[in-house]
């Protein structure tokens, strides 16, 4: 209960909004932080850094230079917590508390893919970039982290049914409906991504690891639409080049 008040506290910086999510690592506390509104405030935390990561990374005090999606992913959502204390990789999702997450409400996965996609944005930034080395290299490791993030969601099938199929139903058209309309929404979303990407300046990208995970989600994507009898060609709705469709 004190880790969701804390999380909701705005008159704290965001790092110290969200530096005791490992308070949670166990089920039953995180049960009870879902029971007062864990899924509702990480949906308001994510539409935050939607409109407002840029810049706090961009002009925030260091306490300021946080994304609240990015910790949602590396800490509360990322599988083996205990057997890996004290990594920040993330090989493994908690496909469990991502799904419930996004089942919550039709806001959230939403919330979750936007403000992830905003913090791949930033990276590409020009002030970001010409500020501060440092900052550049941190801001695009957390845009690399999520990214990855959704590469491990994707993954997992009981997630990519909530994401792509939607609220359970025994209606087969209905869940053949819902994931038409998100598989446009993918499109919409994620096609500015890849303008911004492809025509981004040198080093802002470094090696192109951004541009690589976004196909490569995009590719999860088209996968699971395919299975999932929603989209059979979901690469004709992305706006790729010859070199990135390669990519693809």
């Amino acid at each position: 209960k004190q880790t969701v008040a804390d999380m909701n506290d705005d008159t704290r910086p965001p790092v110290l909004r969200m530096q005791n999510l490992e308070r949670l690592d166990n089920e039953g506390a995180y049960k009870v932080a879902v029971e007062n509104g864990l899924h509702d405030t990480i949906v308001k935390l994510c539409k935050d850094d939607t409109d407002h990561a840029l810049t706090r990374f961009r002009d925030g005090h260091v306490y300021d230079k946080t994304s609240y999606a990015h910790f949602v992913m590396m800490t509360l959502w990322r599988g083996q917590r205990n057997s890996r204390a004290g990594s920040f990789s993330y090989g493994k999702c908690d496909g469990t508390r991502v799904k419930k997450f996004i089942r919550s409400s039709p806001d959230a996965f939403p919330a979750l893919w936007e403000a992830c996609l905003a913090l791949v944005m930033i990276p590409l930034d020009e002030d970001v970039y010409r500020k501060d080395p440092r900052l550049h290299h941190e801001v695009h490791q957390v845009a690399r982290d999520v990214l990855a993030g959704f590469s491990q969601i994707f993954t997992n099938d009981g997630t990519s049914k909530a994401i792509l199929r939607g609220p359970r139903t025994k209606n087969e058209e209905t869940m053949v409906a819902f994931g038409k309309d998100r598989i446009e929404y993918f499109a919409s979303t994620i096609n500015p991504v890849i303008k911004a990407l492809d025509g981004a300046k040198e080093g802002r990208d470094a090696r192109s690891v951004l541009e690589g995970y976004i196909y490569q989600n995009s590719a999860m994507i088209a996968y699971r639409a395919r299975e999932y009898g929603i989209d059979d060609d979901f690469a004709s709705k992305l706006k790729m080049n010859p070199a990135s469709t390669a990519m693809y």
